[in-house]
């Protein structure tokens, strides 16, 4: 059977609730995306996966084997 897939992706964000902005900063620029419209745009939908996560460094036990 056929698949479509809607999806909407933004690396090293930061979500600002106050203003319901998602702000993404990559190497060339910040952009600015109104998080309401992002999730307007799924309302409705059925059968959403929703994830969210954080990426850190983690610092290592050791620096010489």
């Amino acid at each position: 059977m056929a698949k479509m897939q809607k999806s909407f992706k933004c690396n090293n964000c930061e979500i600002n609730t106050d203003e319901m902005k998602l702000i993404e900063t990559t190497k060339d620029g910040t952009y600015v995306y109104n998080l309401k419209t992002i999730l307007d745009s799924w309302a409705g939908l059925e059968g959403i996966n929703f994830s969210i996560t954080q990426n850190s460094d983690v610092e290592p036990d050791e620096t010489e084997y």
